[in-house]
């Protein structure tokens, strides 16, 4: 009973914590604003350029399909994620701030579900649920682009989340192997969220079509419908993901705007590959530790199903991440399915250690692990939504001034104070702080989109000289 409580106070203490943080976070100056109004690139206008003069808002389902339509020929394949990021848009920042904490509580279950031979349960234990939002929070490399964000949650949180749904349930079937009852219901339903999963990421989705495909092949024989119907899907979304005419057109335009090239993006690509590896070597350090020492886990057949799971999600975490080295731009975000897989691996680690009762480490080492991590909680999460505090009163006083520039209908640019931002919240809170400023320049793009919103004539950032210690 004590551990049931436990759990939902856990629960409840994330959910309030994760529908804060994303209140104070603002629209993000930059994609957020452009990405409001229908896109339109049949000129060559592209997100890098000012908005156009006749640039429309989003206003009706009739505009978001247009607007889709013209990414998917003229910028990207990624469907799945603007066609949420410009819904979000048009319905306005407080419906994402409810969904969106959904969501990310929502892909904490996914990872205990997945780990727990893919039973989908709301019993789970309580210690093991916050271990899951420990590790999603402390080896998230750029947490609040790819949650807190608005277009980068829909671009990567979302995606995943759609993604790992969709293998819960072949996760389910690879532990179960029952011979049930084929649905023609089940496998349409199967074949539309494959198609969805499928569009969702290219550096990862790759690797799963693969992975399924190889499985398909060598168990076949008793596949059922909805498994190859939905593998099915996965396919023909990856094929649109892929072939997308936008995914050419913004590479040549990126390649021709001066983009790293050569040696250059090379070493760039590298740092930020061994970014990530220290961000995750404590996880690596667990997971291969584990594998290393297989045979204490057994011959049983549980056992042999859980290792070879944990040897798969740790090869697409590595293949994810190699594949980036390939691509125009490695963001630090683009690391966050990595992450994820590799966490859904020390998962199953742990899982199986439970299954099978052995756990290696002594219980000195686990609190003193515990100890650290609950520290590392406490300063992060309070001095990120801290943080996040200091703009969202920033982002208040400047709405002010908006409102009485607007109505005292004055004219020219408008300037706006900077959020300042103490520089040991920028160490404290590690990668789970972003915020994007206005440039001095009012013809950047990023001022263009977001005076229009505004409806003002102009907009750029105060130079400032403040440097708060």
């Amino acid at each position: 009973m004590k551990k049931d409580l436990l759990y939902y106070v856990s629960m409840a203490v994330i959910v309030i914590y994760m529908y804060l943080c994303n209140v104070m976070m603002p629209l993000s100056v930059g994609d957020d604003y452009v990405c409001s109004y229908i896109w339109d690139g049949s000129s060559g206008w592209n997100i890098y350029l000012p908005l156009p003069e006749n640039a429309r808002l989003i206003q009706s389902f009739s505009d978001l399909f247009q607007s889709l339509h013209s990414l998917y020929f003229t910028w990207t394949g990624r469907i799945v994620a603007h066609t949420l990021a410009q819904f979000f848009l048009w319905q306005g920042k407080t419906v994402f701030n409810f969904f969106n904490t959904i969501v990310f509580v929502l892909l904490l279950l996914e990872i205990c579900w997945i780990a727990n031979q893919g039973k989908i349960t709301w019993k789970i234990e309580g210690s093991f649920f916050r271990w899951v939002f420990f590790s999603v929070w402390t080896f998230g490399l750029a947490f609040g682009g790819v949650v807190f964000w608005l277009v980068g949650s829909c671009n990567y949180l979302w995606t995943n989340v759609v993604l790992l749904g969709f293998l819960v349930k072949y996760i389910q079937q690879y532990f179960a192997e029952d011979r049930g009852k084929n649905r023609r219901s089940k496998a349409i339903w199967m074949f539309l969220a494959g198609w969805c999963a499928g569009w969702t990421n290219e550096n990862t989705v790759c690797f799963w079509l693969l992975l399924l495909f190889i499985y398909a092949m060598k168990r076949h024989s008793i596949w059922k419908t909805w498994q190859w119907s939905g593998l099915a899907g996965f396919c023909l979304g990856y094929m649109l993901l892929i072939a997308a005419p936008g995914n050419y057109v913004r590479k040549a335009y990126e390649q021709s705007s001066g983009a790293l090239t050569g040696v250059k993006a090379l070493e760039s690509d590298g740092i930020m590959l061994i970014v990530i590896f220290v961000v995750q070597v404590l996880l690596w350090f667990f997971i291969l530790g584990n594998l290393y020492k297989k045979k204490q886990f057994g011959e049983g057949k549980i056992a042999k199903k859980y290792l070879c799971l944990i040897k798969a999600f740790c090869l697409i975490s590595l293949g994810s991440l190699l594949i980036m080295l390939f691509a125009p731009a490695f963001p630090a975000r683009a690391a966050f399915p990595s992450m994820l897989y590799l966490i859904i691996a020390a998962a199953l680690v742990i899982q199986l250690q439970k299954h099978t009762g052995k756990n290696r480490m002594e219980l000195k080492a686990r609190y003193l692990l515990y100890s650290i991590g609950t520290v590392y909680l406490i300063i992060s999460m309070s001095s990120t939504l801290y943080g996040y505090c200091l703009v969202y009163q920033q982002n208040q006083i400047n709405e002010m001034q908006i409102d009485n520039f607007v109505q005292k209908e004055e004219k020219g640019i408008m300037q706006c104070s900077p959020t300042v931002i103490p520089r040991w919240i920028t160490v404290t809170t590690t990668w789970h702080f972003v915020h994007a400023e206005l440039e001095e320049n009012p013809d950047d793009w990023k001022n263009v989109a977001y005076a229009r919103y505004h409806g003002i004539e102009g907009a750029k950032l105060m130079e400032s000289n403040t440097d708060t210690p």
